[in-house]
């Protein structure tokens, strides 16, 4: 899994490994557009860089009404190697607090899904 912590242009190299040895060195361009279309698409966190809790507003429309017993999913991964560092499930709120007093100093991007939409920002940790 890829994690791009903005719209851009990246290059992925990729080395496959077989039970032959390394396989030869595969470079790839990918872009990642802005064009979110989703009710997640103005999500606001902060503050950015974080010390101890990190505020989120998914900023939804009045008229887009949560559906009772939602959940939401929070998952806060190094932007290094992808691992997954913390997963948080919450009950379907539009303005969460978090707290990431227990998270090292890094680079992470927290991805936000509710089953129907998925939306990812870089956090910084600094404490």
């Amino acid at each position: 899994m890829f994690i791009f912590p903005q719209a851009g242009t990246y290059e992925i190299f990729v080395r496959p490994v077989t039970p032959c040895g390394l396989g030869n060195e595969t470079t790839k361009t990918i872009t990642i557009s802005s064009d979110c279309q989703g009710s997640f698409n103005r999500m606001v966190i902060k503050p950015n860089p974080v010390d101890k809790d990190l505020y989120i507003d998914l900023n939804i429309d009045n008229n887009v009404k949560a559906e009772k017993n939602r959940a939401l999913n929070l998952q806060l991964f190094d932007i290094n190697d992808g691992r997954l560092v913390k997963n948080w499930k919450i009950v379907y709120q539009t303005k969460l607090n978090i707290s990431v007093s227990d998270v090292k100093n890094g680079k992470y991007v927290l991805v936000v899904t509710d089953g129907k939409e998925r939306l990812s920002k870089q956090v910084i940790v600094r404490h």
